[in-house]
């Protein structure tokens, strides 16, 4: 039951348009594949904001700050999964929160850009 609200909490994220049903397994594959559109999505963003930040002289204020946020969001992620460890569906609950905090970041990002 925790898996099925745990995939409709995927599933409404914007980067995570694929059908995810099936499998435990299969939903798990399929988060791992929505983290990755995320994370392309967060490269790029940063790849930009880095490129305006460079010329703008505040380049290294916008490394620092994503340095510090990747082990935050790992640590987030990893508490949150960690009342179900053992359990079959806390690898789905840590891929939700990665995917949910990385789109949340590019968001943040996006507000960096000038553009």
């Amino acid at each position: 039951m925790r898996a099925a609200a745990i995939l409709a909490v995927m599933l409404a994220s914007p980067v995570a348009a694929q059908d995810c049903d099936g499998t435990t397994a299969e939903m798990i594959d399929c988060g791992a594949r929505s983290l990755d559109l995320a994370d392309g999505e967060l490269n790029a963003v940063y790849k930009r904001v880095m490129h305006e930040a460079q010329a703008g002289g505040y380049a290294e204020e916008v490394r620092a700050a994503q340095r510090l946020w990747i082990p935050y969001r790992d640590a987030a992620c990893a508490a949150e999964a960690a009342p179900y460890d053992g359990g079959s569906s806390q690898p789905l609950i840590r891929i939700s929160c990665l995917t949910r905090m990385t789109e949340a970041r590019t968001e943040e990002l996006r507000m960096f850009s000038m553009n």
